[in-house]
């Protein structure tokens, strides 16, 4: 396979843990939390944000632009964010501090929180954990050359000796403990310094999730993506479609059509997915549709939806609303944590919505 023109090539990434920051620290991006007490069913303004820094801008501009974070949760019920040029933090109580910078030639790509309080990220063709208070560390790439992707990946091996393409985003942890790894034309399987290739094909994309049975989930890179362009890779490698119904009660048109900006797994073997309806100018920013639905079991459900999709530059939520009718953009990424989805990115708002329990 060669090499994409479309693409950038990575360069290798030199990660830092921000100094005086134990994993993370001051440097406030202005953060203020404000989340009261809801119910199941009401999206709530849990925080806000301000542009006013470096990190700052980075998490709170660019909406509707695919690729632009992703987000994980951390051990504390903080959120992590990889944005341009940032591992961002979105702590419990409201403040918004860098986590990690890339080098001028690169940005961190993806990150993972994990239960020990680290995290992992991607610095070009390395895996690189960041412990508090530690310096970044790699845990799997080989040191020297970049594996090209027109280089046939290994079928395994110890996580240090394996070359990876540049592509390197680490997507989320599967019941077993493992980490799966997208790397440009191969999925891995990470557990115990191990890895283990459980796929071999285009991996380039600008949205990926997992669910604990091992399910990967990828979006494919292009603005052009479809949400049923959507690449399903079963834990035991076989790659097919996404499965949806043929409409969904309060989502205008076909499912399929919409443009996917952000997906996270439900926790369990579904799949939450942020997508918007493209406006007559077919640009991102000309949304005339902005939904969350949560996918399962070849079934669709509508779980939020914005009254005033489109650019978020002049609204300003307050407050709980019913998520179905949330009164602004809502914010891009979206992760799930135990009875909360939450949303965050690109707006200067970050957004809860509390979920009934199952």
């Amino acid at each position: 396979m060669p090499e994409p023109t479309t693409r950038p090539r990575r360069a290798r990434a030199v990660l830092a843990v921000v100094a005086g920051m134990g994993v993370l620290a001051a440097c406030s991006g202005g953060h203020t939390s404000t989340a009261p007490k809801s119910t199941a069913g009401q999206a709530t303004v849990i925080a806000r944000l301000s542009g006013s820094t470096p990190v700052g801008k980075a998490v709170t501009t660019a909406p509707f632009t695919p690729g632009l974070l992703s987000m994980s949760s951390g051990s504390d019920g903080s959120l992590l964010m990889a944005v341009p040029g940032w591992v961002a933090r979105l702590g419990p109580k409201g403040d918004l501090t860098p986590a990690a910078t890339g080098s001028k030639a690169t940005s961190p790509s993806g990150v993972v929180g994990l239960p020990d309080g680290s995290f992992v990220t991607g610095a070009g063709d390395q895996l690189m954990r960041i412990m508090p208070g530690q310096q970044p560390a790699p845990i799997a790439g080989a040191r020297g050359a970049a594996r090209s992707l027109a280089t046939a990946p290994p079928s395994g091996g110890t996580a240090s000796a394996v070359h990876f393409t540049r592509y390197l985003t680490p997507v989320g942890p599967v019941a077993d403990g493992s980490l799966i790894l997208a790397d440009g034309d191969a999925a891995w399987r990470m557990r115990a310094g191990k890895l283990t290739r459980i796929y071999r094909g285009s991996l380039l994309g600008h949205s990926y999730a997992v669910t604990p049975d091992g399910t990967l989930y990828l979006v494919p890179e292009g603005s052009e993506a479809a949400l049923r362009d959507t690449v399903v890779i079963t834990p035991s490698g076989t790659a097919k479609r996404l499965k949806l119904p043929a409409s969904v009660p309060g989502v205008s048109g076909d499912p399929g059509t919409l443009t996917p900006l952000s997906e996270s797994s439900d926790g369990k073997n579904g799949l939450y997915v942020h997508a918007i309806r493209r406006g007559g100018l077919g640009t991102l920013s000309s949304a005339i549709g902005d939904y969350v639905l949560h996918l399962h079991g070849g079934t669709a459900d509508l779980t939020v939806s914005s009254a005033a999709p489109g650019p978020a530059r002049n609204c300003t939520p307050t407050g709980s609303a019913p998520a179905l009718k949330f009164p602004c953009p809502l914010p891009q990424a979206v992760t799930s944590q135990p009875g909360l989805l939450v949303l965050a990115g690109g707006t200067t708002y970050a957004v809860g919505v509390h979920m009934p329990k199952a």
